[in-house]
């Protein structure tokens, strides 16, 4: 029996966007691994989209075909590493986006195992074994053999740390260990982990409509401070509960190292986080984790929403106005939309929420698309911050300054001597962004572009920041 196996050549290239038959004597070859292929007089790297098997000899089979069937040099994969779901958001990517069909599969996968062709170096580590042969031990030689077998399992280069390499030279000689080589697994921390905070009413409400609902999308509309992130990991615990997996998405700039360890202490080592700040090999490890099921939540930014999970219960994007999440190269996908994706295909239900939510999105929960969540208070004893809006004109017109008013005056000595600080945002450059007449309360505008022009008090100078003239 012959196995024809139908490859996408690593060329993001219109011209080559196709798939090309090869044959294979691999049986264990499946669609979703990468192979090695000849193409154009040299191996580079490709993904099976599909494998057939034919009661075909290969001498027939080749004698119907009008061009030379190649066999596959080598299969990269002992595993597949985009499944049959992936496999057809790949598909529906290339229709919406309009970009090659491989683009669409490398933007799904860590670095390491992109279909690409170079050395591919995964870290590997060697793991020492005592095979309990007899032998007739010295007392430092007795004492590391005591090492080993009081550990669950040791490392090659803690064995050396801890004794010498000639030691372990001498071991391996007497025939009484042996190693095994792994690829360089991610090791947890230990952190405490917390019990959830009590919801205040406004966050129950929320929190029970939303899982009471058979409604599949969401989106949460909640100012500043009204408690989204506690919802969001009490939803995730409740999903993870049912063996349910969940996606957590946030913008790159809210991934901040104290986020990460608040969702980690959580949820302890069944969270992957997986962010752009991470190297190739942290990422490949975080990437496998989930592969190999051994998380039920991931953290992260807009690459995660291609994680290798099967059984996705719940996805949740932070702040999904951001623009971050989408992406402006080929492939140019939101991920938003495949978020969306993914839940119906896996019957999860999808959680947008924002402060201040895109127009799209608040347009689809008012007609009814989504169904639209609401915090409307913030949480604590402050929930209304004291703001005052002052006439600089008015102020100007009584003979004071109109940069810095009394009032504003007198509110930064107040929390000066209460030795707290003070900070003020200009919105512009230039010590003054409107040169005023004190006499006539007239704007000095720039007699090019009519707009006012900005006092630098450094130069004594009057600059127009649209074409640059100076006076």
């Amino acid at each position: 029996m012959m196995i024809l196996v139908e490859v996408l050549i690593q060329y993001g290239s219109y011209h080559v966007d196709k798939s090309y038959t090869y044959v294979s004597d691999d049986h264990t070859i499946q669609t979703g691994m990468r192979v090695l292929v000849p193409f154009n007089g040299r191996d580079i790297v490709g993904i099976v989209l599909n494998v057939i098997e034919s009661d075909l000899s290969f001498e027939d089979y080749q004698a119907k075909q009008d061009f030379v069937v190649l066999s596959i040099s080598k299969v990269l994969d002992d595993y597949v590493i985009l499944n049959e779901e992936l496999l057809k958001l790949g598909e529906v990517m290339q229709r919406q986006t309009i970009s090659p069909l491989i683009n669409c599969y490398s933007a799904m996968l860590p670095s390491k195992l992109k279909p690409k062709y170079n050395k591919i170096q995964i870290k590997m580590e060697n793991i020492i074994q005592y095979n309990q042969k007899p032998h007739k031990f010295t007392t430092l030689q007795q004492e590391a053999i005591d090492y080993l077998n009081g550990e669950d399992e040791v490392l090659e280069t803690d064995f050396r740390k801890k004794f010498s390499a000639d030691l372990l030279s001498r071991l391996k000689g007497y025939g009484v260990i042996n190693t095994i080589q792994r690829e360089v697994r991610y090791t947890p921390e230990d952190l405490e982990t917390f019990k959830p905070l009590t919801l205040t009413d406004d966050q129950q409400a929320v929190y029970d409509e939303f899982l009471e609902s058979s409604d599949q999308n969401y989106l949460l509309h909640g100012i500043t401070g009204s408690g989204k992130t506690e919802i969001y990991l009490q939803l995730a615990e409740a999903m993870i509960r049912e063996d349910k997996e969940v996606l957590l998405l946030v913008p790159e700039i809210s991934l901040t190292p104290q986020m990460i360890k608040s969702v980690q202490r959580r949820f302890g080592d069944t969270v992957a986080i997986y962010h752009s700040h991470l190297n190739d090999q942290e990422k490949y490890e975080q990437y496998q984790r989930v592969n190999e099921k051994k998380v039920k939540i991931v953290v992260g930014t807009r690459s995660s929403i291609f994680m290798p999970f099967t059984n996705i219960g719940l996805i949740i994007l932070d702040e999904e106005h951001d623009k971050s999440y989408k992406q402006s190269s080929s492939p140019r996908y939101h991920a938003r939309d495949i978020a969306l994706w993914r839940a119906e295909h896996h019957g999860a239900k999808v959680l947008l929420a924002s402060a201040t939510p895109a127009l799209e999105s608040y347009a689809r929960a008012i007609k009814g698309h989504y169904h639209l969540l609401e915090l409307p208070h913030k949480i604590g004893k402050n929930q209304i911050i004291p703001y005052k809006i002052i006439d600089t004109q008015k102020t100007l017109y009584h003979g004071g300054s109109n940069i810095i008013t009394r009032p504003l005056y007198e509110a930064i000595v107040e929390r000066l001597e209460k030795k707290q600080q003070v900070v003020i945002l200009l919105n512009r450059r230039g010590y003054a962004p409107i040169f005023t007449c004190a006499n006539c309360f007239e704007v000095k505008m720039c007699k090019n572009c009519d707009i006012s022009m900005s006092y630098h008090r450094s130069d004594h100078q009057l600059v127009c920041h649209m074409c640059g003239v100076i006076e």
